[in-house]
């Protein structure tokens, strides 16, 4: 009788292992797939905290979604957000570096197409 009650426990305890290595596998999965769900913050946008699809880049050095610092102008005039500077308008150069870092992000991760930046793990799945 001992010995059926040895082997059961030692039946239980094989499980638990099994149990205890796939959980482990289920976290390291977790953190890769929630560590996906961040967007690198040079991708987005200061004033709106979207993605950059037409990153420009202002004297001051600060990049900003090309649409949003054309609005921003219309009804700030040329005034840099972050600097408080006056600026000129016209000289709105493509930032082509971020460009293409968002691009390639996009490739690599589709679901940033429809990126909201207060989403977790747990708002995307359900």
């Amino acid at each position: 009788m001992s010995q059926i009650v040895n082997q059961m426990g030692q039946q239980l305890q094989d499980k638990n292992e099994v149990i205890n290595e796939f959980q482990k596998i289920i976290d390291q999965q977790s953190k890769q797939y929630t560590k996906k769900l961040e967007v690198p913050s040079y991708l987005i946008c200061p004033i709106t905290d979207d993605l950059m699809e037409e990153p420009v880049v202002l004297q001051s050095g600060f990049t900003y979604e090309k649409a949003t610092i054309l609005k921003h102008f219309s009804v700030n005039g040329n005034v840099d957000p972050m600097t408080r500077e006056t600026v000129d308008a016209g000289k709105l150069i493509t930032n082509q570096s971020i460009k293409q870092a968002t691009e390639e992000f996009l490739r690599a991760n589709p679901w940033s197409f429809e990126f909201c930046p207060y989403d977790t793990i747990h708002s995307v799945c359900l």
